[in-house]
């Protein structure tokens, strides 16, 4: 998408090089995918907000189209998440704005 646009990232081995990604962009369009494979194609319920100058949306994934079994109490999860604003910029919890490597994700610890 060229349209402003959130992207997030969840890497499920701590590797930093495969991720599950997901795209939403202000119009409400969703592209996913597992490791570079547009095809992987899982449920995904998807609501999304807008006002005169903002939009927000929720997104919910079952666990099962992640992993075949659900993640133990202290496993770990990196997340990347980032807001692209073509002609203005990019918006992410890091620092440094990367969109690649360790700097790029936080760590989702389970309980």
């Amino acid at each position: 998408s060229q349209k402003d646009r959130v992207e997030v990232a969840i890497d499920l081995d701590g590797d930093y090089a495969t991720a599950c990604q997901f795209v939403v962009d202000c119009d409400g369009w969703l592209a996913d995918s597992m490791w570079g494979d547009a095809s992987w194609n899982p449920p995904i319920f998807l609501a999304r907000h807008e006002e005169s100058d903002e939009w927000s949306f929720e997104a919910a994934i079952p666990l099962s189209s992640f992993a075949p079994a659900p993640p133990r109490p202290g496993a770990a999860w990196r997340m990347s998440a980032r807001r692209v604003v073509p002609g203005v910029g990019v918006e992410c919890w890091n620092v440094e704005n990367s969109d690649r490597g360790e700097k790029a994700f936080g760590v989702l610890q389970f309980e």
